[in-house]
């Protein structure tokens, strides 16, 4: 798709325009998510509504507006005050519910298609720090973000992932998780193994 004009004709080789609604849900979107950035970088009590937010959006996200919202958050540049935010947090048992809503947000973003935007943010590098967390539910989605990012061709291709994954044990620690007796964390792990395997 490429943006149309007035006239909702659109520009480029054979791409089909945007529907006007569409657009103006893309505009929706992108302003959505430069508030979201903008109050992600303020801090304090901002900071946690726009991820809670953040995650909202994501988890809300259907069919048709997968694409709207997976292009507004790589033009805003949502992911790269995302990341660091999710750090200043910090992973402590006093943020941990918190920490896991903008997680979630942040996997679900690397398996609807963003994984590259979640990459090229910082995601893979938070995700393997968090491999090593003392709290199962923060386990949970750092293997499910490797997951997710190794499932991606372009993002497991990369030989800058395959250094990272192998620098930081990744293998060692998902197989580790993967003996929880959690069955969804099991299939989490053994997929993780699989992808990882591949790249």
């Amino acid at each position: 798709y490429v943006m149309g004009d007035a006239e909702g004709e659109g520009e480029g080789e054979g791409d089909a325009a945007i529907p006007p609604e569409v657009e103006e849900g893309l505009r929706e979107m992108l302003l959505l998510m430069d508030d979201l950035r903008a109050e992600l970088n303020a801090g304090g009590d901002e900071q946690t509504q726009a991820i809670v937010d953040f995650a909202a959006v994501v988890e809300g996200i259907s069919g048709d507006g997968e694409w709207v919202v997976m292009n507004a958050v790589e033009e805003s540049a949502l992911l790269v005050a995302l990341v660091p935010a999710l750090r200043r947090i910090g992973d402590t048992e006093a943020t941990e519910e918190l920490f896991c809503t903008g997680l979630s947000g942040l996997v679900n973003l690397a398996g609807f298609g963003a994984a590259h935007a979640v990459f090229t943010a910082g995601g893979l590098d938070l995700f393997l720090e968090l491999l090593a967390s003392p709290h199962p539910n923060v386990q949970f989605y750092a293997v499910a973000g490797i997951e997710n990012l190794t499932a991606n061709i372009d993002v497991a291709s990369n030989p800058e992932v395959y250094a990272k994954l192998y620098d930081a044990r990744a293998e060692q620690f998902i197989k580790l998780i993967g003996e929880a007796e959690r069955p969804l964390v099991q299939s989490c792990a053994a997929d993780a193994l699989i992808n990882l395997r591949k790249s």
